[in-house]
Formats: structure tokens, sequence, C-alpha cells
């Protein structure tokens, strides 16, 4: 095991009844089921994004939409601009938020975001140690193997 997972401890599914009020990250696709968290300690492990979950969904679904080009490359400029923000984070060892991030571009199964998705949540994947996953999310973000008609889960 990694420095870094055994700092974190393993990444677990939890029901939001067992938060006890504390919320850790909203799934985009505004499901009440199991979310992700990233076990903290010292108030380290997860910072929440910087933009509403609303928010997010519409940006994310404007580049998924877009036909034109330019004004999907425009409209990449809030991925990038999250980038940026999640290696801020990831240096200060708050792997959270490109776990929660990089699952939103995952399941909106968009072409123009997967390298994104692949690039950002399998480097969660690794620094949380779960490294399983991130070889999965590399074979699933491969164009012929992902299944993009009615998946998306935004």
């Amino acid at each position: 095991m990694t420095k870094v997972a055994s700092v974190f401890g393993e990444m677990n599914l939890i029901r939001p009844s067992r938060l006890e009020g504390r919320k850790i990250g909203s799934p985009i696709h505004g499901s009440d089921g199991p979310r992700l968290s990233v076990p903290m300690r010292d108030n380290v492990g997860y910072r929440p994004l910087t933009d509403s979950i609303p928010k997010v969904k519409k940006q994310l679904l404007a580049i998924a939409n877009e036909k034109d080009e330019d004004d999907q490359e425009r409209l990449m400029d809030f991925v990038r601009q999250y980038g940026a923000y999640i290696q801020m984070a990831d240096d200060e060892m708050d792997f959270g938020m490109g776990l929660e991030f990089g699952h939103d571009l995952f399941l909106c199964n968009a072409p123009r975001l997967d390298k994104a998705a692949s690039v950002i949540l399998g480097k969660a994947y690794e620094m949380l140690g779960r490294t399983e996953f991130a070889s999965i999310l590399r074979v699933q973000c491969e164009e012929q193997n992902r299944r993009r008609k009615k998946l998306s889960m935004i």
C-alpha cells in the first residue's frame, strides 16, 4: 500500500443516512443512492467543488451538446480551470475534489470529456491507492469500449 493510501485508508461507499448531516460531495446525477466519500484525517482529504452542482451540470451538458468545435473548445475552459483547482487540492492531499469532479465528467458520458475524466479520475484513484479502479477506468474510456446510447447519468 502506498504512503498516501495508508494515510487516508480505503475509499468507502456510504449511504446518505449514515452521513449524519455531513455532506460529502453531491452526485451530479442527483441520485439519493450511495455516495463516494474520502476518509478525512484532521480535515484533510476532501474539499468541495467551487461551483454549485447545478452550475457544474449545466456546463458539462453544454460541452456535451455543443456541435460547433470552436464553441466547445471555449466551453472546455471550465474543465481546464477545475483541473488547476484539482491540482492545488492534490498538492495539499485533498484528493476528494478530483474524485468528485472526475466522476461527474465520467458520468456525463460525452466523448469530448472522456480524456479529462480519465486523467482526473484516474489520478484520484491512484492517489487514494485504488489502482484497480484506475485500470478499469482506462479500459472503459477507450473509444471502442464506451457505450454511449441512453447512458448519460446527468
